[in-house]
């Protein structure tokens, strides 16, 4: 997912990205595909709501590329009951803290992407809980905020991650989001709207 440059493609995106992690190979995929109300309270009326070319994307890095094929096939078939499934499994064999916050930290990323955005903040305060000094679970709680249209708490949100960040990818991550941000907020500014 690198350009030449060596900087990550998706910074020219222009779609917030969330990071979850568990031990073992790194993939990037995108959430697309999955039906609203498959996981979580998430509605058809909140998909409608949710603009289709802003959607967050997902660093997957698992430890079997077994478990990585099975999510991603899942995801593709548009299959996000048993998408979930499979993230909750990832705890079944290893229950550690670092286990258990990649999966809230999927589950957030998930119910985000169906407009589900209760059940997305809850699994991401769940991984903040367990693990309170990575940076990826408060980007993914700020992009639920982003696309629930709550502009000042996914500020703070994504400042938090933005401090906790190491350099490289996972700042340039924050920084995209951050910007993405301000894109929303001087639209909404611009429509009224807010």
């Amino acid at each position: 997912m690198r350009d030449g440059s060596g900087a990550w493609a998706a910074r020219r995106l222009r779609r917030p990205i969330a990071a979850f992690w568990v031990a073992g190979l790194v993939v990037a995929a995108a959430l697309g595909g999955l039906s609203p109300g498959s996981i979580g309270t998430g509605g058809a009326a909140q998909a409608q709501r949710l603009d289709e070319r802003v959607m967050p994307k997902v660093i997957l890095r698992l430890a079997e590329p077994g478990e990585l094929a099975e999510i991603r096939e899942a995801v593709a078939a548009g299959d996000a009951a048993r998408a979930g499934d499979l993230i909750l499994s990832l705890t079944e064999d290893d229950s550690s803290p670092q286990m258990r916050y990649t999966a809230q930290n999927a589950l957030c990323v998930l119910h985000t992407r169906l407009a589900a955005f209760d059940a997305a903040e809850a699994a991401c305060q769940a991984a903040i809980a367990i693990r309170p000094e990575v940076w990826m679970a408060h980007n993914s709680l700020a992009t639920a905020y982003l696309q629930k249209g709550e502009y000042d708490a996914a500020a703070a949100a994504y400042a938090r991650a933005a401090d906790l960040a190491p350099s490289g990818a996972p700042a340039e991550i924050v920084a995209h989001n951050q910007a993405l941000l301000a894109e929303r907020r001087a639209a909404t500014a611009d429509r009224g709207d807010g």
